[in-house]
């Protein structure tokens, strides 16, 4: 089952951050939450989930307290090609919102674009079709605070 092998396999283990090529994305713990980091780019995470052959996002964080709703940010850490880093969100979006409806989970998606560097200018078209076409927030930020995207701080 995929969900076994995202919490056997993925899971991050003492650390609720992930990080690569100096690009990290992170989310405190406070009490009373659930706060779970995932390094899912991996061709056992692809095969699981049916994303063969296609590229995937790097990370995901899960979020939960007690009277909230479930929410899962998929996260692609860049530097350069944020292009790129949405097709990579969209695949890995639409697998796990696939294995998390089997479930009858419905967690509140959100998706990420951590760069290195500063936003480009013309990033408002390339979220506006994002959000438009998977009704899912599309965040850019320079900030590795998952908290922030979540509105948390």
């Amino acid at each position: 089952m995929p969900l076994n092998y995202l919490l056997w396999n993925c899971l991050v283990r003492n650390r609720t951050s992930v990080g690569e090529r100096g690009v990290v994305a992170s989310m405190e713990r406070r009490p009373n939450e659930c706060v779970l980091a995932f390094e899912i780019d991996d061709e056992g995470f692809r095969r699981q989930f049916g994303l063969a052959g296609q590229m995937g996002c790097d990370a995901m964080f899960f979020f939960w307290r007690p009277g909230g709703d479930p929410q899962v940010l998929l996260v692609e850490l860049k530097s350069k090609d944020v292009a790129k880093a949405t097709k990579q969100l969209a695949s890995s979006l639409n697998a796990l919102r696939t294995a998390f409806n089997k479930l009858t989970l419905t967690p509140r998606y959100h998706a990420v674009v951590v760069k290195a560097g500063r936003v480009p200018p013309k990033i408002k078209e390339l979220k506006a079709t994002f959000e438009n076409q998977y009704q899912v927030g599309l965040t850019v930020t320079a900030d590795r605070d998952m908290r922030k995207v979540l509105s948390l701080s």
